[in-house]
């Protein structure tokens, strides 16, 4: 009922309005025939009452004789007879014609007289003249006689307007006279007024006629149209492609077959526009990233289930609202800045922003870009945006990296450096300090030499150290390897830590307890303590401040050891494996330092004091480098510092106790025999060699390299007791005159002297059958000790 109502009410309309509109296109019609019928049957009548009193103005000019004006003209009057004879005459015109008037004038000097006339109100008129008195409008009849043409007016008299013909003529005189005839004005409309009363009944015939055609032609129209508007009605929106048959009229067949083919067109896009939908759905759904669409006052108008699930809501929810409702404040307002700038200026940005999502904060990468209408105006906003904090992450972890290579590839070559000037410094060395101890043996007891000789030796000593910590520093500077119980370690340096700091800084410790042990060289950790408690108190200055000494022990994961940003790992060519480290640390309450000077602090020289002090820390990064440890830094401005050293932890030993090893010093008089092979480029290392043996009482062979090494050998094998021979030589180093020895005499004595440290120069060796090794520069105490340890009895 409720969709059949519209139709039958439509039809109604529809037909209503046709009838209206025909009936008054009827009563237009008929009233336009009334009012040209009117017009022309006025027309017609008026001119038929001319046409009548223009023939009456004729028959009156037959009516009067010859001579009438004649008469007139030379002062004769008509006589009584003939004037009544002429009146009779005008009154059977006036009456044969229904008129009121017939009348003559005549023009004598520009004078108009009344000659004749008569009435059909039988008015007597005793003198001529005196129709003037009744006509009171000469001027009418100055204007006929004026044109001398045929005159048709209106002329009022006594007794109201009528209609007259004027009709001017000459006699044969040549004289103008004038004859009239005239009616009533009011006859003549009361004639015209019955021609407009039929007109009226005709045009109200034809309306009535008008409007029962247009209900006819109505009904007739609109039916078929209503039969087709309920057919339109029945077709089900959701299927359009249900046809609508029409019975009637060829064009409204043809209106159906037109609207069947444009239902099945709009089934047909809409079809495919849903299809078309369901794949932008399908691909904005499915899509990682995070989309929405706003409009241009930066209001959400839909956006993609992701965007949805980190805000929060159902996808429905979000038109209407806005960043405010989702973000913080300052985050929304610059969101909208960044909408009205790209709506306004039209041009799509990429943009990295600060995101919020589940109370986390992201880094985001956003692709804005305006939409367009068809005219080009812009009528919003389209967002993409994706998470991009992991990349940022992997990109400042890769250029940490990268920086962490640069640093260790630059820390690698200066340590080669260091390790390479190191050895030739100890080679150079070995001569000063051989020729300054053989020449301290040669002097009396209070010589007055042996003072400079002595401070010499001095000078000698510190630069040897200068050299141990170049060695240090390239992370070759172990020589004697132990376990170390930190604890009792530290606290055997406590005196000397003590009188190491500044007055004015407090030094506190503390220690963890049972601290497993960890394999290092004593010395040079007791260098990494000092220099660092050095450092912690010149960082607190004149002030007063509190250095801290903690020792302790850890589980280190992959993620603490490979957090280059936190860490810096001595050892850089690999990661430093998981396990337990024994570590100490040295905080301070200075100054603390920035991250450009915590990026230089371990380069060779570098100070932040007035001037350099050595190698310093990067002695300290050396060292732990070459105990296969790390060092991590806690610093801020203002706020102090904090040094943490790991070094890989032993297993805790069950009697808690470590070993130390301790050198053999020899003050006996000492006489050796057999003769003894030196092999060392150096020519200065060879002679200070050969004089120290030869006091010891050896023969002594020098080699320049190891291939006259070999051949010397091999000529005086059975008188050669022992080889000391150097790691570095040309044509043929150590390593390979070892091996060649070794084939000519397998038990062959050779000690290695380097100026590289133990462990790096014998690594090779090892297992090899090695004798010893001495480090350059050596005295001669040191090498009589080692012979004295390498020969047996009977050779020492």
């Amino acid at each position: 009922m409720t969709e059949a109502a519209p139709s039958r009410i439509g039809g109604t309309k529809i037909g209503w309005r046709i009838t209206g509109v025909m009936l008054l296109m009827t009563i237009l019609m008929s009233a336009t025939y009334v009012f040209m019928s009117y017009r022309r049957l006025r027309k017609t009548a008026l001119d038929e009452i001319d046409r009548k009193l223009l023939v009456a103005t004729d028959m009156a000019r037959e009516a009067l004789p010859d001579n009438y004006h004649d008469n007139i003209t030379d002062g004769t009057s008509v006589g009584t007879e003939e004037y009544l004879k002429i009146v009779h005459k005008f009154d059977s015109l006036c009456q044969a014609h229904d008129l009121e008037y017939v009348w003559s004038l005549m023009e004598v000097d520009g004078v108009t007289y009344f000659t004749s006339g008569t009435s059909q109100k039988k008015y007597t008129h005793e003198k001529h003249a005196s129709f003037f008195e009744v006509h009171s409008n000469p001027s009418a009849f100055a204007q006929a006689f004026e044109t001398m043409e045929v005159q048709h007016t209106y002329i009022t008299d006594k007794w109201g307007p009528i209609s007259a013909t004027l009709a001017p003529a000459r006699d044969i005189h040549g004289r103008k006279h004038l004859f009239g005839a005239s009616m009533k004005l009011g006859d003549v409309e009361i004639m015209l007024n019955d021609m407009l009363v039929d007109s009226v009944v005709i045009g109200i015939a034809l309306c009535l006629l008008g409007f029962v055609a247009s209900l006819l032609v109505g009904h007739t129209i609109t039916r078929p149209i209503s039969r087709l508007t309920k057919k339109v009605q029945s077709v089900s929106p959701t299927d359009l492609a249900q046809p609508v048959n029409v019975e009637g009229s060829y064009e409204l067949r043809v209106l159906a077959t037109a609207f069947n083919t444009l239902n099945r067109t709009i089934q047909e896009s809409v079809e495919n526009l849903q299809q078309s939908e369901q794949k932008h759905r399908t691909l904005v759904e499915n899509l990682p990233q995070r989309i929405f669409l706003k409009d241009t006052k930066s209001f959400y108008i839909s956006c993609n289930a992701n965007y949805a699930a980190d805000l929060g809501i159902d996808q429905d929810d979000i038109a209407g609202k806005s960043d405010f409702d989702f973000y913080p404040k300052s985050l929304a307002e610059k969101y909208r800045a960044d909408d009205s700038d790209i709506m306004s200026t039209g041009q799509t940005r990429m943009l990295e922003e600060a995101y919020l999502t589940n109370g986390k904060e992201l880094v985001i990468q956003t692709v804005k870009t305006p939409v367009r209408d068809n005219q080009g105006e812009v009528v919003g906003l389209l967002g993409i945006f994706w998470d991009i904090s992991e990349r940022i992450r992997a990109e400042e972890q890769r250029l940490n990296l990268e920086r962490q290579v640069q640093h260790a590839q630059k820390l690698e070559s200066l340590g080669v450096l260091a390790g390479g000037i190191a050895h030739d410094f100890n080679n150079l060395l070995m001569a000063i300090l051989g020729n300054a101890d053989l020449a301290m043996d040669d002097l009396a007891p209070h010589a007055p030499a042996r003072e400079n000789i002595n401070e010499i030796l001095k000078a000698s000593k510190r630069a040897a150290e200068l050299a141990k910590q170049m060695l240090a520093y390239s992370g070759k500077g172990k020589f004697v390897i132990e376990p170390i119980k930190l604890n009792e370690f530290v606290e055997e340096m406590a005196h000397l830590l003590e009188v190491s700091i500044s007055k004015k800084a407090v030094l506190k410790y503390n220690f963890a307890n049972n601290l497993p042990t960890f394999d290092g060289d004593a010395t040079q950790i007791r260098q990494i303590i000092m220099n660092l408690i050095t450092n912690a108190s010149e960082a607190i200055g004149d002030k007063s401040g509190v250095i801290a000494l903690s020792t302790g022990a850890m589980n280190c994961d992959k993620d603490y050891l490979s957090s280059v940003n936190e860490i810096l790992r001595a050892s850089t060519d690999k990661l430093l494996p998981e396990g337990v480290y024994t570590y100490f640390e040295v905080a301070d309450t200075g100054c603390g330092m920035n991250t450009e000077t915590q990026e230089k602090i371990f380069d060779p020289f570098f100070t932040t004091k007035f001037t350099g002090r050595g190698l310093g820390m990067a002695a300290v990064l050396g060292i732990v480098r070459g105990h296969g440890g790390a060092i991590k830094i806690y610093s801020e401005p203002g706020k102090g510092s904090t040094f943490k050293v790991l070094f890989p932890a032993n297993e805790l030993p069950e009697n808690g106790s470590a070993t130390k090893k301790h050198a053999v010093s020899v003050t006996k008089e000492w006489q050796g025999s057999g003769t003894i092979l030196i092999a060392d480029d150096e020519e200065t290392v060879c002679a200070v060699g050969k004089q120290m043996l030869t006091r010891m009482g050896f023969d002594v062979l020098t080699a320049a390299d190891g291939r006259e090494a070999v051949d010397l050998f091999k000529q005086n094998a059975d008188d050669i007791v022992c080889v000391l021979m150097d790691l570095t030589m040309p044509h043929m180093d150590g390593e390979q005159a070892f091996r060649q020895l070794r084939r000519i005499q397998s038990d062959v004595a050779v000690i290695l002297c380097s100026g590289y440290n133990k462990q790096d120069a014998t690594q090779r060796f090892a297992g090899k059958g090695l004798a010893g090794f001495v480090q350059k520069p050596y005295s001669m105490a040191t090498l009589q000790d080692k012979l004295m340890e390498v020969l047996p009895g009977d050779q020492a």
